[in-house]
């Protein structure tokens, strides 16, 4: 991909960022966000490793449902012009995904400042804490983008199936990743797994947890891609 059609699929991407704030969608998840986190972290100081681990469960829902939203803001129409614009489908789709992950930063952002300012996070080995904070909280991002697009208006047009395809893709994840279901457990990205992981700080199985993880998103994006293309809606 050259630098000029980066610089389009960016702009389209900031462009669909852009109308997503500017017509007041981004309110509900950003008040999700911090009543959950709030409610979370109501009870007092705990290590960051777990604190932020819990989080980034918790807010698995708001990040699948933020990416639906953001993909959701433009009109059909206005995507099969965005595709010309940009050079091809491919490269709308790519930019469609990118804007949809854009505000899961803010979220991200909120989740690790938040319990610091409210003193909900022990001090002790606090870089640690955040640095898994911040992953696990990245990975949860990419599992709700890759949900949320599935459970997007261009391929679940009716929303009974996109509400559907919403709720039950956060329950399989949350359920099976739990790592208590062998062997159901490899059909998920393992965040609770990852987390429970984290906290016996057992390393090696955090880096593969992740990288089944990645692989699980890689797929399942891909998928939509085909989709998408299949469809072009």
């Amino acid at each position: 991909m050259s630098v000029a059609t980066a610089s389009r699929v960016g702009a389209l991407a900031g462009s669909r960022v852009s109308g997503y704030a500017r017509t007041r969608r981004a309110l509900a998840p950003l008040i999700a966000t911090v009543v959950l986190l709030a409610v979370l972290h109501a009870g007092g100081a705990a290590p960051g490793v777990e604190a932020y681990g819990t989080s980034a469960l918790v807010l698995l829902p708001v990040l699948a449902w933020q990416a639906k939203l953001v993909l959701d803001a433009e009109p059909d129409t206005q995507r099969l012009l965005s595709s010309v614009v940009v050079g091809g489908p491919v490269r709308e789709v790519l930019a469609g995904l990118l804007a949809a992950l854009l505000p899961a930063t803010l979220t991200i952002v909120i989740a690790l400042v938040l319990p610091w300012v409210i003193g909900a996070v022990q001090t002790g080995h606090a870089l640690t804490g955040l640095l898994f904070g911040l992953w696990i909280h990245l990975l949860s991002a990419l599992t709700g983008l890759a949900i949320g697009a599935w459970a997007s208006r261009a391929t679940s047009p009716d929303l009974g199936r996109a509400t559907i395809v919403l709720v039950a893709g956060v329950v399989l994840v949350l359920g099976l990743g739990s790592g208590s279901v062998d062997p159901l457990g490899w059909l998920v990205p393992r965040l609770t797994a990852s987390v429970r992981a984290a906290n016996d700080n057992a390393v090696v199985d955090v880096v593969l947890l992740s990288v089944h993880g990645l692989v699980w998103i890689a797929l399942v994006l891909a998928g939509y891609v085909r989709a998408r293309l299949t469809t072009r809606g």
